[in-house]
């Protein structure tokens, strides 16, 4: 069986602490840390359901969209009951603050 092994800062912490801990399936929705796009570039769709990339957005950035999504347009919002987004947070150590401290090891 193939192994993997990701190489990170805290933001692959969080990821590690949310899976191993996790009570229900995850998405992903990625996003470049680029100067051109952040996670606010991101779009409702037409109708107030669901998250979109803009039509001018980066060629990185909609692989990355392909490749954490799975998909090549919208993803509907429906059915999500948490939203969790990783980023540069305060204080240091952001996984403690998204897990109780009894799943952490």
């Amino acid at each position: 069986m193939p192994r993997a092994l990701f190489i990170g800062n805290s933001h692959l912490a969080t990821i590690k602490a949310a899976e191993e801990n996790s009570v229900f399936p995850a998405s992903y929705v990625g996003y470049s840390f680029q100067p051109n796009f952040n996670i606010d570039a991101y779009e409702n769709t037409a109708t107030g359901d669901g998250l979109q990339l803009p039509l001018d957005a980066p060629s990185d950035q909609v692989e990355l969209w392909q490749l954490t999504t799975g998909l090549t347009g919208p993803m509907e919002l429906a059915g999500f009951d948490v939203f969790v987004v990783v980023g540069v947070l305060d204080p240091p150590k952001p996984w403690k603050i998204l897990a109780p401290q009894q799943w952490l090891r």
